[in-house]
């Protein structure tokens, strides 16, 4: 990607380091023309897992960017990644998952497996139900019925408490 004029963004002494690849779950990277790529090496970006890697990277496909192979998940995989990046719902990654929802076919019973599996219901239903409520994309009912139902650890649950409900309405925790 550098000999293609795409530079890491922002600059980070240690995205050539493979040891900080092992912490860090990927890096954003752009060129001259003010594009950006996001290349994840991790697909659980709080909570990196060798078994969720395997997983989602198996299914991926192939990508050529400017004559430079790579992976790309599958658009369930990375509408499951999105909306796990999602908690703050900035319009870029609202974009994201509206796109793919919209321009792919999504398994939804496979996005529901996968996050029972993981443990991943609560945050992906969260980042679904921002796009409902904004009317971006229409999501199964029954999808945000199921992921609700996947039991959350209580860390995930004052994570998502933290990233998702402003300070002024929260209540104090029991």
């Amino acid at each position: 990607l550098h000999t293609a004029g795409w530079q890491p963004n922002p600059r980070l002494p240690l995205t050539n380091n493979a040891l900080a690849r092992v912490w860090l779950p990927g890096h954003r990277f752009t060129n001259g023309q003010g594009q950006m790529l996001q290349l994840w090496w991790h697909v659980l970006p709080a909570a990196p897992s060798i078994e969720a890697d395997t997983e989602f990277w198996g299914r991926a496909g192939q990508l050529t960017v400017e004559d430079t192979s790579t992976l790309m998940l599958t658009p369930t995989d990375c509408l499951t990644r999105v909306c796990l990046t999602a908690a703050r719902h900035t319009p870029i990654k609202l974009a994201d998952a509206a796109r793919l929802i919209n321009g792919n076919i999504i398994d939804w019973p496979r996005l529901t497996a996968t996050a029972q599996k993981y443990r991943l219901g609560l945050p992906v239903a969260h980042g679904l139900s921002a796009l409902t409520e904004i009317a971006i994309s229409p999501i199964p009912p029954e999808v945000g019925h199921e992921l609700r139902q996947i039991p959350a650890p209580y860390s995930q649950r004052q994570a998502h408490r933290a990233f998702s409900v402003p300070p002024t309405h929260r209540r104090p925790a029991h």
